[in-house]
Protein backbone atom coordinates (compact mmCIF):
# COMPACT_ATOMS: atom_id res chain seq x y z
CA UNK A 1 0.00 0.00 0.00
CA UNK A 2 1.31 3.50 -1.06
CA UNK A 3 2.62 5.71 2.28
CA UNK A 4 -0.34 8.65 1.26
CA UNK A 5 -3.05 5.44 1.36
CA UNK A 6 -1.70 4.10 5.02
CA UNK A 7 -2.04 7.70 6.14
CA UNK A 8 -5.32 8.34 5.12
CA UNK A 9 -6.08 4.50 6.61
CA UNK A 10 -4.56 5.56 9.83
CA UNK A 11 -6.39 9.18 9.84
CA UNK A 12 -10.19 7.40 9.41
CA UNK A 13 -9.68 4.95 11.71
CA UNK A 14 -8.88 7.82 13.96
CA UNK A 15 -11.51 9.56 13.25
CA UNK A 16 -13.82 6.90 13.49
CA UNK A 17 -13.09 6.64 17.22
CA UNK A 18 -14.14 10.30 17.56
CA UNK A 19 -17.33 9.54 15.38
CA UNK A 20 -18.01 6.32 17.79
CA UNK A 21 -17.79 8.50 20.69
CA UNK A 22 -20.41 11.20 19.84
CA UNK A 23 -22.38 8.39 18.80
CA UNK A 24 -22.32 6.70 22.39
CA UNK A 25 -22.85 10.15 23.88
CA UNK A 26 -25.44 11.73 21.81
CA UNK A 27 -27.54 8.92 19.67
CA UNK A 28 -26.55 5.72 20.68
CA UNK A 29 -24.93 3.24 18.31
CA UNK A 30 -26.65 2.11 14.89
CA UNK A 31 -24.45 -1.55 15.00
CA UNK A 32 -24.32 -4.30 17.60
CA UNK A 33 -21.50 -3.17 19.31
CA UNK A 34 -19.48 -6.90 18.28
CA UNK A 35 -19.94 -5.46 14.75
CA UNK A 36 -18.50 -2.69 15.57
CA UNK A 37 -15.61 -4.54 17.43
CA UNK A 38 -14.98 -7.14 14.74
CA UNK A 39 -15.01 -4.66 12.11
CA UNK A 40 -12.88 -2.26 14.11
CA UNK A 41 -9.76 -5.75 14.15
CA UNK A 42 -10.45 -5.92 10.43
CA UNK A 43 -9.18 -2.70 10.12
CA UNK A 44 -6.61 -2.65 12.31
CA UNK A 45 -5.38 -6.10 10.74
CA UNK A 46 -5.35 -4.41 7.32
CA UNK A 47 -3.83 -1.36 8.13
CA UNK A 48 -0.93 -3.34 10.21
CA UNK A 49 -0.16 -6.03 6.94
CA UNK A 50 -0.92 -3.47 4.00
CA UNK A 51 1.13 -0.64 6.06
CA UNK A 52 3.85 -2.99 7.08
CA UNK A 53 3.38 -2.08 11.03
CA UNK A 54 4.32 -5.18 12.44
CA UNK A 55 5.61 -6.17 15.71
CA UNK A 56 3.99 -3.09 17.88
CA UNK A 57 0.72 -4.86 18.73
CA UNK A 58 -1.27 -2.70 16.67
CA UNK A 59 -4.40 -4.78 16.43
CA UNK A 60 -4.17 -6.43 19.94
CA UNK A 61 -3.81 -3.16 21.79
CA UNK A 62 -5.62 -0.85 19.82
CA UNK A 63 -8.75 -3.20 19.75
CA UNK A 64 -8.65 -3.96 23.86
CA UNK A 65 -10.19 -0.71 24.67
CA UNK A 66 -12.13 -0.79 22.00
CA UNK A 67 -14.19 -3.91 23.46
CA UNK A 68 -13.93 -2.44 26.85
CA UNK A 69 -15.18 0.87 25.77
CA UNK A 70 -18.16 -0.97 23.85
CA UNK A 71 -18.87 -3.12 26.89
CA UNK A 72 -18.75 -0.07 29.11
CA UNK A 73 -21.27 1.11 26.50
CA UNK A 74 -23.75 -1.86 26.88
CA UNK A 75 -23.88 -1.53 30.44
CA UNK A 76 -24.85 2.00 30.47
CA UNK A 77 -21.63 3.65 31.52
CA UNK A 78 -21.05 6.28 29.15
CA UNK A 79 -18.12 8.05 30.84
CA UNK A 80 -16.15 4.61 31.21
CA UNK A 81 -16.81 4.38 27.43
CA UNK A 82 -15.46 7.68 26.56
CA UNK A 83 -12.41 7.12 28.66
CA UNK A 84 -11.82 3.40 27.06
CA UNK A 85 -11.95 4.99 23.30
CA UNK A 86 -9.66 8.32 24.56
CA UNK A 87 -6.71 5.18 25.61
CA UNK A 88 -7.70 3.66 22.14
CA UNK A 89 -6.76 6.84 20.30
CA UNK A 90 -3.76 7.35 22.10
CA UNK A 91 -2.63 3.85 21.77
CA UNK A 92 -3.49 3.87 18.17
CA UNK A 93 -1.87 7.22 17.37
CA UNK A 94 1.48 6.09 19.14
CA UNK A 95 1.67 2.82 17.31
CA UNK A 96 0.96 4.24 14.15
CA UNK A 97 3.57 6.87 14.78
CA UNK A 98 6.22 3.78 16.20
CA UNK A 99 5.57 2.70 12.68
CA UNK A 100 6.28 6.01 10.84
CA UNK A 101 2.91 5.99 9.37
CA UNK A 102 1.68 9.30 11.29
CA UNK A 103 4.53 11.78 11.87
CA UNK A 104 5.04 11.79 15.69
CA UNK A 105 3.76 15.33 17.61
CA UNK A 106 5.88 17.72 18.86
Amino acid sequence: MRRETCIESAEALLSALDSLGEKMLNQGLDLDPDEIAGRWSQALATLEENCECHGYGLQELASRPIRSALNHYQNGYIGEALLELAEAKHTLKAILERCNILKPRR
